[in-house]
């Protein structure tokens, strides 16, 4: 089997000792994290994951070409730079392989058209608290 011997060596920890190793001390040579963000846009996203000091950047992945792309498509209003921007970078995360995203949900919500406020999330979270009947 493919990787066999990297199984016997795993490590199953408690997740407080996890989050020390991992999150703050960067101790590890690979893991695997859910993430999740409240970001509304794929920059946003990316940048939880991939930019210099983010909170999910575990692996403390450092690329100047994509810190400028995400600063880039985060500054402009247009669609076509935002597509390129983004297109680079995952080249770049595919030649680098800084991240190995193995999941992503899908959202869909069906609503009464009489229900206002319904906004489909760009990640999995639902805010009930501003929906409103229309009267």
């Amino acid at each position: 089997l493919v990787g066999s011997e990297m199984c016997k060596e795993t490590d199953v920890k408690e997740y407080s000792a996890w989050f020390n190793d991992v999150q703050t001390n960067h101790d590890f040579d690979i893991t695997c994290a859910a993430t999740t963000t409240n970001a509304s846009t794929t920059g946003s996203v990316l940048a939880n994951i991939l930019a210099e000091g983010a909170v999910n950047n575990l692996g403390l992945y450092s690329n100047a070409e994509v810190t400028e792309l995400l600063a880039t498509a985060n500054e402009s209003f247009d669609d076509e730079v935002k597509q390129e921007c983004y297109d680079r970078i995952n080249e770049i995360v595919l030649e680098e392989c800084p991240i190995i995203p193995l999941y992503s949900g899908f959202v869909m919500i069906a609503a009464d058209s009489e229900l206002q406020g319904v906004v489909c999330p760009a990640v999995n979270s639902l805010y009930f608290y501003d929906w409103s009947w229309q009267t």
